[in-house]
């Protein structure tokens, strides 16, 4: 019992191993050569997103795109509307000013689409006067000394900000913005 145990585990180390090894981009992932779909995709990205200081690198994205797209169970479907040559009807509605709320779900896999391990996502994606927000489910896990009280130190509140303290101008947000250490915690704080 325990050594056809053990042998077990070792085939599932070696299966699950190998083919996280391969990460489904085997076919870029050396040389870097991606497909002419992969390419059309970050060029409509680029039209979505024209900021060029935010795109990084064009070798590296298209590898991440082509492989991302074989990971999600989405992939094809996006592609249909991405990687197209020319103008269809989701270019149209992505490239609007104005997007209602839309819940967005979707299963997630390292080892492939097909495969039996795939990740649950969801998110809620809308765009208001051209700015995108992406709204992810989040339950954190909090063990408070106080009852609904969260303290936190310089370092986080410094990078958290208050939806009624984000200024933006142009769609951009800017340097006004004030974080939660600047607007509540003022003067001395306690910590615990």
């Amino acid at each position: 019992m325990i050594t056809r145990t053990i042998v077990m585990t070792i085939c599932g180390m070696a299966l699950f191993s190998t083919a996280a090894q391969a990460n489904l981009c085997t076919s870029v992932r050396g040389d870097a050569k991606t497909k002419a779909p992969a390419a059309r995709d970050l060029s409509f990205y680029k039209q979505l997103f024209p900021d060029s200081s935010l795109h990084g690198d064009d070798r590296w994205n298209k590898v991440i795109l082509q492989c991302n797209r074989k990971r999600d169970t989405k992939g094809k479907k996006i592609a249909k509307v991405t990687t197209v040559k020319g103008n269809n009807k989701g270019k149209k509605t992505l490239r609007k000013a104005n997007l209602k709320a839309k819940v967005i779900r979707g299963k997630y896999n390292f080892f492939g689409a097909g495969s039996a391990l795939n990740m649950n996502y969801v998110y809620v994606l809308s765009k208001k006067a051209g700015v995108w927000t992406m709204t992810l489910p989040y339950k954190p896990i909090l063990s408070d000394l106080v009852k609904g009280r969260v303290d936190f130190n310089k370092t986080h509140a410094s990078k958290l900000y208050a939806k009624s303290a984000v200024a933006k101008t142009g769609g951009k947000i800017t340097s006004a913005t004030k974080s939660l250490w600047s607007t509540n915690c003022s003067g001395n704080p306690t910590y615990f």
